[in-house]
């Protein structure tokens, strides 16, 4: 099974994906600040989201993409910093002093 990132390189690069963990940690909007971008996460997440978010009836598609990107990231160790932002955390030093 993919992680979220592995998913996501496949259809952007690595600009593309910075800018589009800026916008998950600013809360952007991701049709109106990369609607490029925006408009390949939608074909890839097209299949998983729920019928009525993806028509923009019952919910919106921007903010559905940028919570499963933040999910997923989360699963491959991105975590909140104290001055809100949403980065990858390297493993930190388990001590035993026992």
């Amino acid at each position: 099974m993919q992680t979220m990132s592995e998913r996501l390189m496949e259809v952007i690069d690595d600009t593309e994906f910075k800018k589009l963990v800026e916008l998950v940690s600013a809360g952007g909007d991701l049709m109106l600040d990369a609607p490029t971008l925006y408009t390949k996460l939608y074909e890839l997440f097209m299949s998983e989201m729920p019928y009525g978010t993806a028509k923009a009836r019952t919910g919106d598609p921007d903010l559905w993409i940028l919570d499963r990107v933040e999910t997923g990231l989360y699963h491959e160790g991105y975590r909140w910093d104290n001055n809100d932002r949403f980065s990858k955390k390297k493993p930190g030093i388990v001590r035993d002093d026992r």
